[in-house]
């Protein structure tokens, strides 16, 4: 397994920061690749910096699927040219806001009557995305996800405490797009082995 994570901006001293840290929580027999553009900002801090930055992790996408690649992390919280260098590869590219951003999700039970629809889009959708990403990885070797769940799906509880086995019963469209989520990351359980 051979993870290429791209540091968007230039500045060496950050990309070898970001690959020892990758490399701290890398599998045993995962090769982790780290580099950055050859131009663009040393510092990603405005919308200007990110546009001219992905033009940069495009390029080093483009350096990795020469080299072999298994997967990408575009370590930048801005995610630069993470949905362009999606289109450059079959691998998965894995930005770390979305990535972040996904596992906070939208948990405020309140707003989710008055956006229900964003609810879904971010629960539903981004567990999708990244499903989806890992079921297109080549090979077997990136098709684990831990995906966490709330006992807002199953409702109010039937028995204290509330066994494994209590039935579902979403009561507000937050808890129903968790419950969406969850039963999503199932179905690619059973029906892609992920």
């Amino acid at each position: 397994m051979q993870i290429h994570v791209i540091n968007p901006n230039t500045t060496a001293s950050m990309t070898d920061k970001i690959g020892a840290c990758a490399n701290r929580v890398a599998a045993e027999h995962t090769q982790i690749h780290v580099s950055q553009p050859d131009s663009g900002p040393v510092s990603i801090e405005s919308h200007f910096d990110e546009a001219v930055s992905a033009v940069g992790v495009l390029e080093e996408i483009r350096r990795g699927e020469a080299l072999g690649m298994d997967a990408y992390v575009i370590a930048c919280f801005g995610d630069p040219g993470l949905l362009a260098a999606r289109e450059l590869t079959r691998a998965p590219v894995i930005g770390i806001a979305e990535a972040g951003f996904h596992l906070a999700a939208l948990i405020a039970i309140p707003f989710s009557f008055r956006a229900p629809e964003e609810f879904v889009n971010v629960n539903v959708g981004g567990t999708l995305t990244l499903l989806e990403s890992l079921r297109m990885a080549p090979g077997k070797s990136l098709r684990r996800l831990v995906h966490t769940s709330t006992s807002e799906v199953l409702g109010t509880a039937q028995t204290t405490p509330m066994a494994e086995d209590h039935p579902l019963n979403p009561q507000s469209p937050y808890a129903a797009s968790k419950c969406g989520a969850d039963v999503l990351a199932s179905s690619y359980f059973t029906s892609f082995e992920l």
